[in-house]
């Protein structure tokens, strides 16, 4: 079903495919160029230009942001799984020498208390 041309949406259906580089229409109709200088037309090229160009600047930090936020919260999982593992090496490590030790001692320890009794 056609949408009539009044309709609030059909208005700005052009800024789906904007023709000058990605700017949207409703910003650059903002900036007409007076007909009385004769640089007008070239002053709003330079302008959508040098517009166009951070925009482009800006999408670039924000992907740029976007993976490094990502990588970050990698390297946080591994930290925390890093934090995990070690802790628990330290653990069995706590066990493992106590047991030895333990089982280094007794048996000449429960000997002299046999030859002392």
């Amino acid at each position: 079903q056609p949408v009539p041309q009044n309709d609030y949406y059909a208005r700005y259906d052009i800024d789906k495919h904007p023709e000058n580089g990605g700017i949207s229409p409703r910003f650059t109709r903002k900036f007409t160029p007076n007909p009385a200088s004769p640089s007008g037309d070239n002053t709003e090229r330079q302008f959508l230009r040098v517009l166009q160009k951070v925009y482009q600047t800006i999408e670039k930090n924000e992907m740029r942001l976007e993976d490094q936020d990502r990588k970050d919260a990698i390297r946080n999982e591994w930290q925390q799984l890093a934090l995990v593992i070690d802790r628990l090496l330290l653990f069995l490590f706590i066990v493992f020498t106590t047991g030895i030790t333990l089982a280094l001692i007794l048996p000449g320890y429960y000997a002299h208390m046999r030859e002392i009794a």
